[in-house]
């Protein structure tokens, strides 16, 4: 392989305001500050639970919320050549266990809302399908755990959030452990100067959620932590 092919960052892992309160950056910013630093584009994975509804009395109204900020952002990236590329990090009663979906569109979010109020692992049986990937974020983050791996299509072993111990390497050898499992990785970002900390490098440019979807799928990508190159599977 040449590493230099693989010259598309994308950060897979980005929070924007006001869908995460936790978040300080509005999604036209994200956009101008990840392309400042030469991203190809991010995966808008805003926060999808239970505690993002109390604000809200029906499906509808939080749902016009939830996809505000990634209709915002995608107008805005569209405009200046940016992908912005839709995905979940949903959160369910039973934990603190987060989880990070891509290969969705706006109609399996909605989908996805008849869920919160459930299970783990009643999603995953009803949700999964052959188009989308559901992996556990931060799986060794206190106070979550890693979930049964039978009903996991990957973790994120690379979480770099610099706010959080998201124990990479624990995370690291469990995927070394159980080479079924994709890997991804991100900045988690949500606070002026963490963007960019973690990006997947490709060979092309990752145009929608279905598309990275397939891309990690395929397992062709490495990543890139500030300019440090990591090769999550064995390249020949």
């Amino acid at each position: 392989m040449n590493i230099q092919n693989y010259k598309y960052k994308y950060d897979l892992h980005v929070h924007t305001t006001p869908v995460s309160k936790c978040g300080d950056i509005d999604p036209k910013g994200c956009v101008d500050r990840y392309m400042e630093l030469g991203f190809s584009g991010f995966a808008l994975t805003n926060h999808f639970g239970a505690t993002v509804l109390r604000d809200f009395k029906t499906k509808e109204d939080f749902m016009k919320f939830y996809m505000h900020d990634f209709f915002e952002a995608k107008k805005y990236g569209d405009e200046k050549g940016f992908d912005v590329i839709f995905g979940l990090e949903i959160r369910f009663p039973e934990s603190t266990n987060e989880y990070l979906v891509y290969g969705i569109s706006e109609e399996d979010a909605y989908n996805a809302y008849d869920y919160i109020f459930g299970n783990y692992e009643e999603f995953y049986k009803g949700f999964k399908n052959d188009k989308n990937v559901i992996l556990q974020a931060h799986p060794y983050r206190h106070p979550c755990f890693l979930q049964n791996i039978d009903i996991l299509d990957g973790i994120e072993v690379f979480n770099m959030h610099p706010h959080h111990n998201s124990c990479v390497s624990l995370a690291a050898r469990t995927a070394q452990e159980n080479p079924r499992l994709i890997i991804s990785g991100g900045t988690d970002f949500h606070h002026e100067g963490h963007q960019g900390l973690c990006a997947l490098c490709s060979e092309e440019r990752i145009e929608n959620s279905f598309a990275l979807s397939s891309l990690l799928k395929s397992r062709n990508y490495i990543f890139d932590v500030c300019g440090n190159k990591i090769l999550p599977y064995n390249f020949h």
